[in-house]
């Protein structure tokens, strides 16, 4: 305002060199009149202000009005791969956002119908809204009910009987359209919130041809912001469909690829094939360096995953340290099989993340179009099967889906249905073996081996269902309660003038629970066994688990046994007897099956045999099964013998019968 006044000034001075006085009366008016236009200024950059602040107020309800059918939106689909999840596996944790969303879908349209203007076409538009989500969740419930009742053919049936796509594709259709035009209006309000408050400043700075000056500025800006405001919506589309770390597509629009090249595959009568990656051994990597070397890792890893995937080839990231990829064109199986495996070898080589060297592997499952899924959601959770059973084997390696996978899921997801019920229903048993002296074929110990007696499935030992129960968390549960039955069992016997050794056989998990120690005091005060009645046969996994070598150390201070059990099978034994206080190893059975034909065996067990009693270490020869075996084991100076030649595994009491008669005897 200052330079328009100074402006001013040679104006009434040239009047006044010309003799045209300017009358006091006159010098009022133009005062007055000064006065009046910068009121007038003012009150119209304050009416540009308000007209600003009401346009942001605009800019806000569009943008509650975009989050809430996006609400509406993600509400449906978390309830709808709820019901995937439901229809795969039967585990009712799935059904968790089912019954906890679909209270909430109708409070989220009535609040998105609150936040429209009050126009009959919104209010229609609302009512097909509401209409076609209560279709979905009543076709979804019908889904629920079919599966729990008939199960999951019965239910994929429906599903594919059923309309419920047709539904979501509208509803994401009316959805989409609703949040398209309100962020439009969100940035045409925004643009036309930034003009107006830049006029307000414009207007107060001055007037005339400095007012001109900025309007003809405000013009250009307008421009700059309508074009910046264009490359902020690139941005945040690309962001919405990208991940923030790596760059690479997200799993929404991976998803969206994967139903295009699908749809395409189906019109041409052609194959395709997705891959689902996995990383192997990221987690310690996190653990031991920190989320920063992680994410750095990540990078990495995603730049080799972009260097080897081929052109046409479409690569995500779609959480943690999972990736997919889809290949649009694969005649068969070689096709996948050549890109996984190029993948794979990617990862041999070294990443360097906060000055650590970093050894980080991939496994792969690999699912086929049309034959293990003709949707985009079966095909990807047929390849995250077999991405499973890589890791199962091993890990670092391809594995396709096939109908022996989905049946070995199956089972497993049966396993895990049943264990809180099984353990209630008291369906875990122990059978019994005996332990032998090597010396005097006398027995001094009886290990406790468990069986789960299915109601279905038979007598399972334990391969086939303690790594579920550790999956799931469930071995935190029973483990206590078994060595509490096993003690019990114990005790009863030495009622019974049975006064033996009891050997409890721990998962690897159980080994690095700190719980460990109290349950096996709870055990030796219950029973009324003494600490050295009482062994805990180990593998050489379960001391490699955080924290179990020093809680060991402290079950061997209170007296309690500890046998290394497969002694020779791991990469760790040798080390762990220098570093624990172990009473006793079990040989693995894989040296004594070769006896005594296997002289390198013989050799071997003579070794482990020499080097263990060096270290006032007692052998114990489990597997016996033949009298050459026998005699073998015994002349290397093995210290106790185990086997079905000398006594199968049996039950408590076919077990305690063998032990009277052994005493009779």
């Amino acid at each position: 305002m200052s330079r328009k006044v100074n402006s001013m000034m040679p104006t009434i001075a040239s009047l006044r060199r010309m003799g045209r006085a300017i009358p006091k009366t006159g010098t009022i008016v133009f005062g007055l009149l000064l006065i009046l236009a910068v009121i007038a200024l003012g009150l119209l950059a304050i009416w540009q202000g308000g007209r600003a602040l009401a346009a942001q107020r605009r800019v806000s309800r569009a943008s509650s009005i975009v989050q809430a059918a996006d609400s509406v939106l993600i509400g449906l689909e978390n309830i709808e791969t709820g019901q995937r999840g439901y229809l795969i596996t039967g585990d009712l944790s799935y059904l968790e956002p089912y019954h906890r969303g679909s209270v909430s879908i109708d409070q989220r349209i009535q609040r998105l119908g609150k936040l429209l203007p009050a126009t009959a076409k919104n209010a229609n538009l609302i009512a097909d809204i509401r209409t076609l989500a209560a279709e979905k969740i009543a076709e979804i419930d019908q889904t629920i009910r079919v599966r729990s009742k008939q199960g999951f053919n019965a239910a994929a049936n429906v599903v594919r009987t059923n309309v419920g796509k047709q539904f979501m594709d509208l509803l994401r259709a009316e959805l989409s359209s609703i949040s398209t035009r309100y962020n439009r209006v969100a940035i045409y309000e925004h643009v036309l919130a930034q003009r107006r408050m830049r006029m307000m400043k414009i207007m107060i700075s001055g007037f005339g041809l400095v007012l001109l000056l900025t309007l003809a500025g405000m013009y250009w800006r307008f421009v700059h912001d309508v074009r910046r405001n264009t490359e902020t919506t690139d941005r945040l589309t690309h962001n919405a469909n990208n991940d923030p770390l790596t760059d690479l597509p997200n799993r929404a629009l991976f998803m969206n690829w994967l139903t295009y090249g699908l749809a395409q595959a189906e019109r041409i009568n052609g194959k395709s094939a997705v891959l689902f990656l996995d990383l192997d051994g990221f987690k310690p990597v996190n653990d031991r360096l920190g989320h920063s070397a992680g994410d750095r890792v990540l990078c990495e890893v995603a730049q080799r995953f972009k260097q080897i995937a081929r052109t046409g080839d479409m690569i995500a990231r779609i959480g943690g340290d999972e990736f997919a990829v889809f290949i649009p064109a694969a005649s068969n199986e070689s096709d996948p099989a050549e890109l996984a495996h190029r993948l794979i070898e990617s990862m041999r080589q070294p990443i360097v993340a906060d000055g650590s060297v970093v050894y980080v592997g991939v496994s792969i499952g690999a699912a086929m179009y049309p034959r293990n899924g003709k949707t985009p959601e079966l095909l990807l959770a047929a390849a995250d099967q077999a991405m499973y059973r890589a890791k199962r084997e091993g890990g670092r390696k391809l594995a396709f889906h096939n109908s022996a996978l989905t049946d070995q899921i199956t089972r497993e997801t049966r396993l895990r249905g049943g264990l809180q019920k099984a353990m209630q229903a008291r369906e875990f048993v122990f059978h019994y073996q005996p332990l032998l002296d090597a010396q005097t074929l006398k027995p001094v110990a009886v290990e406790a081996l468990l069986r789960w007696r299915h109601p279905d499935l038979g007598l399972l030992v334990p391969a086939e269902f303690l790594p579920v129960a550790e999956r799931t968390g469930f071995m935190r549960k029973l483990g206590p309660v078994l060595m509490q039955n096993a003690g019990e069992q114990m005790a009863a016997w030495r009622r019974q003038g049975i006064k033996l050794r009891l050997a409890v056989n721990l998962s690897p998990f159980q080994c690095s629970d700190q719980n460990l120690i109290s349950v096996v005091e709870s055990v030796l005060i219950s029973s009324g066994l003494e600490p050295q009645s009482l062994d805990l046969e180990i593998t050489e996994s379960g001391l490699l688990q955080n924290d179990a070598q020093q809680i060991l150390r402290n079950i061997r201070q209170m007296g309690v046994g500890v046998t290394l059990d497969d002694f020779g099978g791991g990469s760790g034994g040798l080390a762990c007897l220098r570093r624990l206080m172990i009473n006793r190893v079990k040989i693995d059975r894989q040296f004594i099956a070769g006896l005594p034909q296997s002289q390198p065996d013989i050799d071997l067990l003579a070794g482990l045999t020499d080097l263990t009693h060096r270290l006032g270490i007692q052998v114990t020869a489990g597997g016996v099964e033949t009298r050459d075996q026998d005699i073998v084991v015994r002349r290397l100076g093995c210290d106790l013998v185990q086997g079905n030649l000398y006594a199968s595994p049996g039950s408590a009491d076919d077990c305690i019968n063998l032990l009277h008669r052994w005493k009779a005897a």
